[in-house]
């Protein structure tokens, strides 16, 4: 196995307005990009980019006089119940004499990382601390993916790496290719804006095993909605076989309008017969360029929902927790109320599916019948009920299939247990509610075995502390008031 991890300061220009949209003040923004790959030696690898921005970092300044942010940054790979990877390190930047620049310029961080995986399926969370911060909370991203098995006569197309530039490497690194050269990532989670080229690198595997003839290789974009072909947007590469090649796409992309766009990479013989294919799906924001697609959907909007902006603008917002990293930075830029319907209409047409004989419901009437439910149920004193912990986990994963609530007794506050028979590949997936204060109503998350949520298993002892002398309760000692414990137990599900 081989684990490696290299760690940069670089200053991008503009992409800072990306990564900007990632967190509060309080929090470290960030965003997490990975691809699968495979060596020369046909051995699939893990390959990940953590992009950070820093001016959501504390800086302070050390003894050499300069000023230095130091982020610690927990990676988990597992499969299934067994864990692959549990791995710490500290990422710290390079010191600067003033931390002013930073507020006006768009210093990031890039943390590169690669891991030999064999054939299964995975989930990574990545989780940072900000060491400087005198309070800081943590911030976890979570990504499911799989690793394929790699058939010897079987041809195939990697993942694509979106990036900046290429350089001549001087030294091997986590970002060097077979080429000899360093790849430095445009890591933006398929969200390109007012970006003028777009250029993506992917390798291309055994096509000597397929054929001993020169073969090729199409790239094109596709709007995304139509799955239509766009003219002067293809390229086609003639290439000889071979066990491992690369491949580099350039396209122009300013003259693009704002919308979803596929990239299609299509393989075919010398008989022009398809070998195999992949596409990879891109967001573009580009105000600088109307859209035919831009005006129907608009027009569509006003027929199928006809919300005034002050009500789109809610309704926007509250689809942050089923979006996908994408389409919340895409939401993070829109200014204008025609560019808000158009987002609106495409978001929810993205995930529309055919009515069936028994109902007409659309996706966007149940999701809303479910913020209703929440701002009626969950309603805290503080905020509406989908800002709520309850609220968002019913928004983001759905009404759970079982809720077990309990009054409060036996000196522990009331608290509501929530189970999923299945999340995604998860099994028996809890939360855990507990009613702190027993003032606001607001419930908060305490625990959650559900990748990338809170986590605290020893939740209930934290409950059984709340109206005791927390200096008094041993938590290494489960026999200590044991009969208030064994009550506690017996009604709490593990």
């Amino acid at each position: 196995m081989c684990f490696t991890i290299q760690k940069l300061i670089i200053l991008l220009g503009f992409f800072g307005l990306i990564s900007s949209v990632w967190g509060q003040s309080l929090e470290i923004d960030f965003i997490l990009d990975h691809q699968i790959f495979e060596d020369i030696k046909q051995q699939p690898y893990l390959e990940t980019h953590l992009y950070i921005d820093s001016r959501t970092l504390h800086y302070k300044k050390d003894k050499d006089g300069l000023f230095r942010s130091r982020i610690q940054i927990q990676t988990v790979l597992t499969q299934g119940e067994e864990i692959k990877v549990n791995e710490q390190s500290i990422l710290e930047s390079k010191g600067i004499s003033d931390t002013l620049p930073l507020t006006l310029s768009s210093a990031h961080q890039l943390d590169t990382w690669r891991k030999y995986l064999s054939p299964g399926r995975y989930t990574l969370s990545v989780t940072l601390l900000d060491l400087q911060a005198d309070s800081s909370s943590k911030v976890t991203a979570v990504r499911e993916f799989e690793i394929k098995p790699v058939y010897k006569d079987s041809v195939a197309i990697s993942d694509l790496l979106f990036y900046i530039n290429k350089q001549q490497s001087n030294q091997q690194n986590t970002l060097t290719r077979a080429d000899g050269k360093d790849y430095i990532p445009l890591v933006t989670n398929s969200t390109f804006i007012l970006q003028d080229t777009l250029k993506a690198y992917l390798e291309v595997y055994r096509t000597a095993s397929n054929t001993n003839k020169p073969y090729f290789i199409t790239a094109s974009i596709l709007q995304a909605n139509s799955n239509r072909q766009l003219e002067q947007y293809t390229q086609t590469f003639r290439k000889n076989p071979s066990e491992f090649d690369m491949l580099n796409i350039t396209f122009p992309i300013r003259e693009l309008s704002s919308q979803t766009y596929q990239l299609k990479i299509e393989m075919f013989n010398y008989k022009n017969e398809i070998v195999t294919q992949k596409t990879f799906k891109f967001f573009l924001f580009n105000d600088r360029v109307a859209s035919e697609e831009l005006l129907t959907n608009i027009n569509a909007f006003d027929q199928k929902f006809g919300y005034d902006e002050n009500q789109l603008n809610q309704y926007i917002e509250q689809l942050r927790f089923i979006s996908t990293a994408p389409e919340l930075s895409f939401a993070q830029v829109l200014k204008t109320y025609e560019e808000k319907k158009n987002y609106f209409y495409a978001f929810w047409e993205a995930r529309k599916s055919e009515p069936t004989k028994y109902t007409k419901i659309t996706e966007w009437q149940s999701y809303k019948s479910l913020i209703d439910y929440a701002n009626q149920k969950y309603k805290s004193k503080l905020r509406a009920g989908w800002k709520t912990d309850r609220g968002r986990i019913m928004l983001q994963y759905g009404a759970p299939n079982d809720v077990q609530q309990y009054p409060s007794m036996n000196n522990t506050a009331p608290y509501e247990i929530w189970t999923y028979n299945k999340l995604g590949v998860q099994p028996q997936v809890i939360f855990v509610f507990v009613d702190k204060d027993l003032i606001t109503n607001e419930y908060p998350l305490v625990h959650s075995t559900k990748y990338g949520e809170a986590n605290n298993p020893r939740w209930r002892l934290d409950q059984l502390s709340r109206f005791q002398d927390a200096n008094t309760v041993d938590y290494d000692n489960l026999d200590r008031d044991k009969n208030l414990r064994r009550e506690f137990n017996d009604v709490t599900p593990r």
